[in-house]
Parts: C-alpha cells; structure tokens; sequence
C-alpha cells in the first residue's frame, strides 16, 4: 500500500501595524506576526496597512515568496534615488504603491498580478517616478497618479495584463513599446500628459 501526502500549505504571514518613520518591514521582522524578517517558502500580506522600504542599503528583493496589498494597504517607497527593489510577486488586490520621498525615483522589479483596482502613485511632485519593469499580468484596473503629478514608467513585458489603464491628474505615462501596456485599454484624463 502506497501513501499520498498533501503538501503543507504556506503559512500567510500578516502585517499587523504601519511602519512608523524610520522603520521597514520590508527586510527585518518589522511587523510582521511571526516577529520574523521576510522569507523563502511564505506568503505575506500588509493587511490593511503601510509597509515603508528601508531608507538605506540600496537595491534590495523582498525575501518572501509573494506579497499581497489589499484595499487600503500599501508600500511606500522611502529608499535612494535610482534603486531597484524586487519583489518576486507582488499582488495588487486594492492596494497602493508610492514613492516617500521628493527627487526620487525607482524601479519595481519582478512579477505583479493585479486581481483588483489598485494605484500607483508617484504622488503630488514632478520630481518623483516609479519604473515597473516587472512584468505585469491580472484583469484588475490600475489607476497611474490617483490625481498627482509624477511619472510613471512601462517598461516590462505587460503582454499577459487585461485590465484598465487609468492615467489622471497631472501624471506623465511613459512607455517605449506597445508590448509594455499588454492589451489593457488606457483611459487619460485631463490634463496627464502621456509619453510614448
């Protein structure tokens, strides 16, 4: 007689607070409720709060092996200018990505699925942008700028993405081929100014 063993699911890390000032969850046990940093073989989500990037330390990947921002949660950029920060798949379910700090821009790198409408925002300053160079797929919408003024960056392969561009307020879209936009429909309102 043989035996079949069902593989243990992942544990579901949670986020149980918002990163104050000067604190990360993004690399160190932060907030977390199993009060360990971030690793291989777990799934994370932010709940309902803020998760703040290191301030220091450069370009850096998230440990674990997906993060999911649901409504009202989110990451906020706060490291150095022209960083990369990897997160192998990054699950927009209603949350928001932003940039923390002015003068600063960053790449996003890896995998982003967008199950429902979620925004990334560069926030109210023409001096920020975020480049999404991880490859986006999913059918949720996405809101580029949620009414602030800058830019956001294509530039991975978003072949496999269905869902709603929605560019506004005074936010620039930068994409250099169609590849980069999927097969999403754009929807612009005035007075963002697309860059293509």
């Amino acid at each position: 007689m043989s035996f079949v063993t069902a593989s243990e699911p992942k544990p579901l890390i949670v986020l149980t607070g918002s990163d104050a000032i000067n604190n990360s969850s993004f690399n160190i046990k932060g907030s977390w409720n199993d009060s360990i940093a971030p690793t291989a073989g777990r799934d994370y989500t932010a709940a309902q709060y803020i998760m703040r990037t290191p301030s220091s330390g450069g370009s850096m990947t998230f440990a674990g092996d997906s993060l999911t921002l649901p409504l009202l949660s989110g990451i906020r950029y706060k490291g150095g200018n022209n960083q990369t920060i990897t997160i192998p798949q990054l699950i927009f379910d209603g949350g928001t990505i932003d940039v923390g700090n002015a003068s600063c821009a960053f790449t996003l790198a890896g995998q982003v699925e967008v199950r429902s409408d979620s925004i990334i925002w560069p926030q109210n300053d023409t001096t920020r942008s975020i480049n999404i160079a991880a490859a986006i797929r999913g059918a949720g919408n996405l809101n580029l700028g949620n009414g602030g003024t800058g830019t956001v960056q294509l530039s991975g392969d978003n072949s496999s993405f269905t869902g709603k561009i929605d560019v506004n307020g005074g936010t620039t879209l930068r994409i250099a081929m169609a590849q980069h936009l999927g097969l999403s429909l754009i929807h612009i309102s005035e007075p963002t100014r697309p860059r293509l």
